[in-house]
């Protein structure tokens, strides 16, 4: 090797996500564990970003051998694209793995009218309401009035989210 001869870096490596009981997380899948383990592969004793949708959320090193784990609870029900890149220049980072963080049964996040926020106990006197919340990918929800059907239901999206409106109030 000459002086000018260039070192090879090893890549960033990001092989899988695990969920809470130790199952794979694949590509493209739903998970409703909100605690994963990220593990990958890296350069030695390197400091590395975990990014969603490139902004930085959480941080791990690589070991001596170059292995990397980092268990994190996520708190939003959303969407993931996650990948890992160096901290320090030349700032190598690996390829992507997007999934959906669901909830196993509705939640409402969010209920607005014609004046925005009503909150819990608030009185309205508006004609509709629009319930925001997140709910199982793929299904449809319903809204209920006590143990009676309003009727009125929505598809919740591949994300796992939903708007349903409630009108003639």
């Amino acid at each position: 090797l000459s002086p000018d001869t260039p070192i090879k870096a090893t890549p960033v490596t990001f092989d899988e996500i695990r969920d809470s009981s130790d199952n794979p997380v694949d590509e493209n899948t739903i998970t409703y564990d909100k605690t994963l383990t990220f593990i990958g592969t890296s350069e030695r004793n390197t400091a590395l970003n975990l990014r969603n949708d490139k902004i930085k959320f959480t941080d791990t090193t690589s070991d001596a051998s170059g292995d990397w784990v980092k268990e994190f609870t996520l708190s939003d029900f959303k969407r993931y694209t996650i990948d890992a890149i160096e901290h320090e220049p030349p700032q190598n980072h690996s390829g992507s793995k997007t999934f959906v963080l669901a909830t196993e049964t509705p939640i409402i996040n969010l209920v607005t009218g014609k004046d925005g926020e009503i909150k819990d106990g608030d009185t309205y006197d508006g004609d509709s309401v629009d319930i925001i919340g997140n709910a199982p990918p793929n299904v449809e929800v319903e809204a209920f009035n006590g143990e009676t059907t309003t009727g009125k239901k929505a598809l919740v999206d591949a994300d796992g989210l939903f708007k349903l409106t409630l009108n003639e109030l």
